[in-house]
């Protein structure tokens, strides 16, 4: 019989999408993810990105839609290159990137009908390689995944060292992120996993909604799940994306903005450990 279990093991892809290298002082690797679309996944990962490159931190993100590529469009650029190109052109990663500001890089996805996991051990041992020399030049990279559960987030997701999943009080968008955790706390037990709350009424709704989020994941997981903040609603976020221009660009001193950097700037504390992993590899 084909029990839970079994449907879990069927989404596990065979390898990480973003080979890890294996050079000593490697980039943090952070994937944001949130199990459902429409909850502002890549709004928080690119103006995440650009509150990085705005303190110094060398931030590559990677845009991880397949075939719904948003972070064009949100960040109001028109790649002219993308990850296929290094399949078909025999182009190297660096190649592609191109720079949105000072410090912030972008690598298009752009797969089409590429499906990486499906590719010949050689070519991922040559994947692995292009990314040991991204690992040696940035200092974090941020994965935007794709929306959904499929093997291509889960592939995405197992690439990186940490997840921040992110979700709304809405209670179909917290039972997506609760999949997201069991399938992680099932395969990577040891992943560190923190969750955001977007478009909350107030910061209270957003510790009342994680509250209410780690009593569901410690009784039927046995594990819990740190808070990594919560973003207000804020109706100038729509407005940015209308515009194509981000948020923190187009309203610097709105309450999102303000916000996210609060919840940056709480991770790059010299008391967290991503800021110890950048002054270790500084030092």
């Amino acid at each position: 019989m084909r029990d839970q279990a079994w449907y879990l093991r069927e989404l596990v892809p065979a390898y990480e999408l973003f080979p890890k290298s294996d050079i000593p002082l490697k980039a943090k690797r952070i994937a944001i993810t949130s199990g459902k679309g429409g909850v502002g996944k890549t709004t928080v990962a690119l103006n995440m990105g650009i509150v990085l490159a705005e303190n110094g931190i060398k931030t590559l993100l990677i845009d991880g839609n397949v075939n719904l590529s948003n972070l064009p469009i949100l960040s109001g650029t028109a790649p002219q290159l993308h990850f296929a190109d290094v399949l078909e052109k025999k182009m190297g990663l660096m190649e592609i990137i191109y720079p949105f500001q000072n410090d912030l890089y972008i690598l298009p996805s752009g797969l089409g009908s590429v499906d990486l996991l499906e590719q010949e051990e050689k070519f991922l041992d040559h994947m692995r390689h292009e990314f040991m020399d991204l690992d040696a030049f940035f200092d974090v990279i941020l994965i935007d995944t794709a929306s959904g559960i499929s093997s291509t987030v889960l592939g995405e997701i197992f690439s990186a060292d940490e997840v921040f999943v992110i979700t709304t009080p809405e209670p179909s968008a917290i039972g997506d992120a609760y999949a997201i955790v069991k399938i992680l706390t099932f395969f990577m037990p040891v992943l560190s996993v923190r969750v955001l709350f977007n478009w909350v009424n107030s910061e209270k709704q957003g510790q009342e909604s994680h509250e209410k989020f780690n009593e569901i994941t410690e009784k039927f997981l046995g594990r819990s799940v740190r808070y990594l903040g919560a973003l207000p609603y804020d109706e100038n976020v729509r407005k940015a994306a209308m515009s194509q221009v981000p948020q923190l660009f187009q309203y610097p001193r709105s309450k999102f903005s303000r916000q996210l950097r609060r919840i940056v700037g709480e991770l790059t504390n010299p008391k967290n450990e991503l800021m110890y992993t950048l002054n270790v590899r500084k030092n």
